[in-house]
């Protein structure tokens, strides 16, 4: 079921299924690796049943349970691998659409595939609907990493991922990230371009 393969001889997933063998399509599981090729937007979800449209609220309408049918499960825990190695940029693009429970339901943001370079923390206590920049690694990996506690479900995340080049400007007061994007502080603020 994936449409390539890595060095590694694992499937490359599309993003929209799951797995060594890319054949899970009920929800997000393990490491998903996917690669972004110059020019193309590839789309991450947590569950093959969210949408951007269920995501994108006009007001402050929340999830309340029942309401929908296929939230996700509890005690997740996935990571999708972002390889941009083979592109010229030094961003990744992450416009996010997500609704995720307030307390320790998490989306990280990383920059490369170490939980220690983590770059954004994303809660429930965020808006809905944001564009975040992170920074690529040395060798061109960033990643997104979902985790859930053992209570409470929501909708979960709909994600277009592409890749972008840095400024290099600076921020006004603040505003923060490598496009001044975010009104939240960021645990680093320096691009680098690595050759």
């Amino acid at each position: 079921n994936g449409k390539h393969s890595d060095p590694d001889g694992l499937c490359l997933c599309d993003g929209t299924s799951w797995g060594g063998d890319c054949s899970h399509n009920s929800f997000c599981l393990g490491s998903t690796r996917v690669k972004i090729e110059e020019g193309e937007t590839h789309v991450v979800l947590s569950s093959a049943h969210v949408t951007e449209k269920a995501l994108s609220f006009e007001d402050d309408n929340l999830f309340i349970v029942g309401q929908d049918k296929h939230p996700y499960p509890n005690d997740l825990d996935c990571t999708y691998e972002l390889d941009l190695g083979e592109t010229s940029f030094n961003l990744a693009k992450f416009e996010l659409y997500f609704d995720i429970e307030e307390t320790f339901d998490l989306l990280r943001l990383q920059s490369g595939l170490d939980e220690n370079t983590t770059y954004y923390v994303v809660s429930g206590r965020h808006s809905r609907n944001e564009t975040f920049y992170v920074p690529v690694d040395e060798s061109g990996k960033a990643s997104l990493h979902f985790t859930t506690d053992d209570k409470g479900r929501r909708l979960g995340f709909y994600a277009k991922i592409s890749g972008e080049n840095s400024q290099g400007s600076t921020c006004e007061d603040d505003h923060f990230g490598p496009r001044c994007e975010s009104r939240y502080c960021l645990q680093w603020n320096t691009v680098q371009k690595f050759s």
